[in-house]
């Protein structure tokens, strides 16, 4: 029993990932996820036609017919955060970067997952010799279309994209 009187129960516990457990109220039961610290990495260039192109990940997942669509992203375990995106950059795009851009400091919003998912730019103009197998370059425009028919299930992923085409669409993504 916690505190409020409601029964719980871990469901799995493992510190430098996530945390989740199961909380029955009465009738009712909630499912609560605490993340570990991580990192989202989304490789960004504006195109000489003025398109933004960004790259995403796609993963084929066994247990269901749909792709999963993605940032490169991964947990910290103990690296410092702009050494963690460049690893995960490099390991999961192929691609290398020596200017990031903090663009979400965390997931903010939500009441049963707790997100320290930070999200950074990797402002890169995609000079390399071989993208890995899995990546996807996409522009703004269609990766938002994703978003929009649930293709991209990664909430920070989406939070992102959304929040990159708002300032795109006002004229402040300037910095790419």
């Amino acid at each position: 029993m916690s505190e409020t009187g409601a029964e719980e129960r871990e469901l799995f516990n493992n510190p430098f990932y996530m945390r989740a457990w199961e909380r029955v109220v009465g009738k009712d039961r909630f499912t609560f996820v605490e993340t570990g610290p991580a990192v989202s990495v989304i490789p960004i260039r504006r195109r000489p036609d003025g398109q933004v192109e960004l790259i995403l990940l796609r993963e084929e997942r066994a247990e269901t017919e749909q792709a999963l669509i993605k940032a490169p992203g991964g947990y910290l375990r103990g690296r410092q955060i702009n050494q963690a995106a460049n690893e995960i950059l490099t390991k999961e795009t192929g691609l290398s970067c020596d200017r990031y851009i903090e663009f979400i400091r965390e997931m903010a919003g939500f009441t049963t997952v707790k997100l320290p998912i930070a999200t950074w730019l990797a402002l890169t103009s995609f000079a390399s010799p071989k993208i890995e197998p899995g990546c996807m370059v996409i522009t703004l425009d269609n990766a938002v279309e994703l978003v929009l028919k649930n293709r991209i299930q990664c909430q920070a992923t989406c939070d992102a994209l959304m929040r990159l085409w708002i300032l795109e669409k006002s004229g402040e993504l300037f910095v790419i």
